[in-house]
C-alpha cells in the first residue's frame, strides 16, 4: 500500500513538473511543409524537439519518370550570396510515385553546416544523358516558400525521435501523387 501511495505522489509531482514547462502541448508534433515546382518537390519537416529534415522528390510524371534512378543537382544560395552545389542520387519511391531521397539533415542537403542561412534552393535532375532542369532555369524554391507557398501537414501525435514520422512521410508521398 505504501508503494502505491509513493508511486501516486511521484506521478502527481512528475505530471506537475511536465505541465510547468511552458511548452505548448503540440511542441513535439512534426510539421511537414512541401513545395512543388513542376515535377520537383522539396519537403521540410520540423518540430520543437528535432533538427529539421529535408526530402527531395521527383514525380513519376516528369520526363525522367521511367528511369530506375535519377540524380538531383542541388544548388544552394545563401543570404550572403555564397553558393554550394551537391549531387544526390535518388532512388525510386516504393509506392510508385517517382523518386525520393531519404531524410536529409542540413549538412546532407548542402554539404555545409550553414543550412540555416539558406536564401533559395535550385534543383535540376538528370538520368544518364537526359536532363530536366526546367529548360535551363532550374526548379527554384525560395526558402520563404516553405512558409508562404507550401502544402502543410501537422501531425496529431508527438514524435520524439530525430526522424520523420510515418504520418509526415505519407503526406509527402501524397504530394508526389498530385
Amino acid at each position: 500500500m505504501k508503494k502505491l501511495i509513493v508511486m501516486a505522489i511521484f506521478m502527481f509531482v512528475a505530471a506537475g513538473i511536465c505541465g510547468a514547462s511552458n511548452y505548448p502541448a503540440d511542441y513535439a508534433h512534426q510539421t511537414a511543409r512541401v513545395v512543388a515546382k513542376g515535377p520537383a518537390i522539396m519537403a521540410r519537416v520540423s518540430s520543437g524537439v528535432m533538427s529539421e529534415k529535408f526530402v527531395i522528390g521527383y514525380k513519376k510524371s516528369g520526363i525522367l519518370g521511367n528511369y530506375d534512378t535519377v540524380n538531383a543537382v542541388v544548388k544552394v544560395v545563401y543570404n550572403d550570396n555564397r553558393v554550394t552545389e551537391t549531387v544526390i542520387n535518388i532512388g525510386k519511391e516504393w509506392n510508385g510515385t517517382g523518386f525520393m531521397t531519404h531524410s536529409l539533415n542540413g549538412y546532407g542537403l548542402t554539404g555545409t553546416y550553414y543550412y540555416e542561412e539558406i536564401k533559395r534552393i535550385e534543383l535540376a535532375f538528370f538520368a544518364g544523358e537526359q536532363w530536366d532542369s526546367n529548360y535551363g532555369s532550374n526548379y527554384v524554391i525560395n526558402f520563404e516558400d516553405f512558409f508562404n507557398n507550401s502544402f502543410v501537414f501537422r501531425a496529431n501525435s508527438a514524435a520524439y525521435s530525430n526522424e520523420i514520422s510515418t504520418d509526415c512521410w505519407n503526406f509527402i508521398v501524397e504530394q508526389m501523387r498530385k
